[in-house]
């Protein structure tokens, strides 16, 4: 199992790019203002990718910090978007939780725009078939995430900074407000409620648990996976600093299960979904 940077840098940079700006928008004006009024559309998709270029030549050449404490791994997983079935999630866990996990879809994925990038250069990349497939999906999900507050991370302190002056406010009960019913807030923001149709509520209730449901599935047997791959794998354990001997016999009779079979047998026992 690779690392992200050793990702990065077996990666063609330009198809790289190409893939990042038909998912992700040219931010000019975050930081530029009205410097680009004037410029033409060819002059301002440049700058786009050159930007994005010298953040992928960054993390190329950027030593990683040897002293990150957890491992974690990025991975891709199925899910319903928009109304679109096999739509691709990207997704990090942490590498321990996973071991130790009984049941895989409770395992936490976790956001990391706010870690700081050589922190994050150690990030695995699963070797399971649908991440490999997805590899530029997960790549550039990862270059968006690590620039979310600027290529340099220049915003990022300013940033946590405003998050916990937000989480103050929150528990400030001075600050807060309460309704009794969703009518009172409509009527406090001024907003007209829309006809409910007699079986709606039911309907949207049984559509948003379906879609769950098929999430839970699809990330439950993603995660089985790359467990499966980790227990397996000499190279990672070698390279991976845990204490191993506590999961040498955790779950050990599942793990010769296909991960199919194992989440259909945890579904049965009422463990999952």
């Amino acid at each position: 199992m690779k690392t992200i940077q050793q990702t990065l840098k077996e990666l063609d940079i330009e198809e790289v790019i190409d893939y990042y700006f038909a998912t992700y928008p040219i931010e000019l004006f975050k930081d530029l203002n009205q410097k680009w009024d004037n410029k033409t559309v060819a002059e301002c998709k440049e700058h786009g990718r050159s930007e994005i270029r010298r953040l992928i030549e960054r993390l190329i050449n950027m030593e990683p910090n040897p002293n990150v404490g957890k491992k974690s791994i990025l991975y891709a997983s199925k899910c319903v978007s928009e109304g679109i079935s096999h739509y691709v999630i990207e997704g990090l866990v942490d590498v321990e939780e996973l071991l130790k996990a009984e049941d895989v879809s409770e395992v936490e994925s976790y956001g990391y725009e706010f870690e700081w990038q050589e922190d994050t250069l150690g990030y695995y990349v699963a070797d399971t078939a649908l991440t490999q497939n997805n590899l530029l999906e997960i790549v550039v999900s990862y270059l968006y995430e690590v620039s979310f507050f600027g290529i340099d991370q220049e915003h990022i302190e300013e940033e946590k900074q405003l998050l916990d002056e937000a989480f103050e406010q929150c528990e400030d009960p001075s600050k807060s407000r309460s309704f009794n019913t969703i009518e009172e807030l409509y009527e406090d923001l001024g907003i007209t409620p829309e006809e409910v149709y007699p079986e709606e509520e039911e309907k949207r209730n049984a559509y948003h648990k379906a879609i769950i449901e098929y999430d839970r599935y699809c990330k439950a047997v993603e995660l089985e996976r790359i467990k499966k791959s980790i227990l397996s794998s000499e190279s990672f354990k070698e390279n991976c600093d845990i204490d191993w001997d506590k999961y040498t016999n955790f779950n050990e009779s599942h793990r010769a299960l296909d991960p199919v079979e194992y989440v259909r047998e945890m579904r049965d026992d009422d463990r999952v979904l």
